[in-house]
């Protein structure tokens, strides 16, 4: 009787160790699901307005380089907290014929992909800043289609004497069918922008289905972009904005 006592307080001991346990995990795994469905529940605080593809070496003598352009951005922060960018990575996917280049623009409000490079960027609740991306989109093919011959037969508004838009948008519409047919009509430049503490902002840009000025849903502007390369002398500003935050020391 005794024998038998001993081996169920024993059993008895075991089973209890194993509920603790089977206990203690499915509290972690509930934890843990509850951190999974806030990341999923937790709506992206940060919004583009719009984008814009700058030409970089459009100079006629240049060589090398001549169908590179720079992504820059106009972001909003729709949350209830600032917050304060580091840097940011450029990639493209779902095409082909357009790459990321190793060019790195500097300047007070690029971000390129080393935070120690960059001088953070603080946006606060309700505020919307520009940046730069800083490394460059290789449009290959682009020079092809943008020709002397057509781009004497656009005329480009330039307010202040700097290249903004086009007065034709159907040009838009044009370059539009080029990028599908040269890169296909999915390719994307994807963005991921890093955030104080550890938090990614990821965007995504079909080259193929930009839009004019007036549009302010996050789309290309490649009336931006056409404007800028016939009229690349007149650029007096690199993106169409003033940083004003202070230049990166050395």
């Amino acid at each position: 009787m005794e024998n038998f006592i001993r081996r169920h307080k024993k059993t008895a001991a075991s089973l209890a160790a194993a509920i603790a346990l089977i206990a203690a995990f499915l509290s972690d795994l509930g934890g843990a699901w509850d951190h999974i469905k806030n990341l999923i529940d937790k709506p992206e605080p940060l919004s583009i307005i719009q984008a814009r593809l700058t030409p970089i070496f459009r100079h006629p003598e240049m060589r090398h380089g001549r169908e590179q352009a720079s992504l820059s951005l106009q972001i909003r922060n729709y949350g209830q907290t600032e917050i304060t960018l580091t840097s940011s990575v450029l990639s493209v996917t779902d095409g082909s014929g357009i790459s990321v280049e190793g060019g790195l623009s500097k300047g007070g409000c690029t971000l390129g992909p080393n935070p120690n490079e960059n001088t953070p960027l603080t946006i606060a609740p309700g505020q919307t800043e520009w940046i730069t991306v800083g490394r460059h989109v290789n449009l290959l093919g682009v020079s092809n289609y943008l020709t002397e011959e057509k781009l004497s037969q656009i005329d480009v508004h330039s307010p202040n004497g700097e290249p903004f838009t086009i007065v034709d948008s159907r040009y838009v519409d044009d370059i539009n069918r080029f990028f599908a047919n040269t890169y296909g009509p999915d390719a994307k430049i994807k963005v991921v922008i890093r955030s104080i503490p550890s938090e990614e902002h990821v965007f995504f840009f079909n080259v193929a289905q930009g839009k004019d000025m007036y549009s302010k849903d996050g789309s290309l502007h490649h009336d931006w972009f056409i404007a800028n390369w016939k009229e690349w002398k007149n650029r007096k500003t690199f993106a169409g904005y003033v940083c004003k935050q202070p230049m990166p020391t050395l």
